[in-house]
């Protein structure tokens, strides 16, 4: 398996992408205050590709992913073209066919169901719960978004509180909310 990784600029912030056979496996911001410009651009910052390639490690050996036993990085590079085609073509579609998913089956259920939301949409952790016939489920939602490991394009962020709040979003709410506005203002302009 080839693994490709890079930064992405998402809002201002970098998204670090890891893909392994042309699919996504790993996305997690890591750094959420900087503002490196306009979302789509590709950038370099040891510090910040430090801490994604040790999430990933993290996820990889924690999950022993696909068999994978030993992830050695000192010579890989990153890799931006092949990870920024990979980004574009998963923006793009709003199924999973670009996306490595490790998880349980209800997990992959509540991700399948947020794949299914368009930019600028939101649900509640309730609706969501109700789409999947289990509408007690909201805090188990709750739970399987925030293990959502491809932050961004498993849209966790488009999930809000019932009463029309935030809620929760790992890399912190103000974070979710720019995303959120960014999303509705590419709406309106599109």
């Amino acid at each position: 398996m080839i693994l490709r990784y890079a930064l992405v600029d998402v809002c201002g912030n970098d998204l670090f992408l890891a893909c392994m056979d042309d699919k996504v496996v790993y996305a997690a911001f890591v750094d959420i205050d900087n503002n490196l410009g306009v979302a789509g651009s590709y950038c370099v910052s040891s510090e910040r590709m430090r801490r994604g390639v040790a999430g990933m490690y993290e996820f990889l050996q924690k999950n022993k992913f696909l068999g994978i036993n030993e992830v050695v990085f000192e010579d890989a590079e990153p890799d931006y073209e092949a990870v920024k085609q990979i980004f574009d073509r998963a923006q793009k579609q709003a199924e999973n066919k670009d996306l490595i998913l490790y998880g349980t089956q209800f997990q992959k259920a509540v991700w399948g169901k947020l794949l299914e939301l368009q930019p600028s949409d939101v649900a509640s952790y309730s609706q969501i719960a109700n789409e999947l016939e289990m509408p007690k489920a909201v805090r188990a939602v709750g739970n399987a978004i925030a293990r959502n490991h491809i932050a961004y394009l498993i849209p966790c962020h488009r999930v809000i509180r019932a009463d029309g709040g935030l809620g929760g979003f790992k890399w912190g709410t103000s974070l979710k909310g720019r995303l959120l506005e960014q999303e509705s203002q590419k709406r309106i302009e599109g």
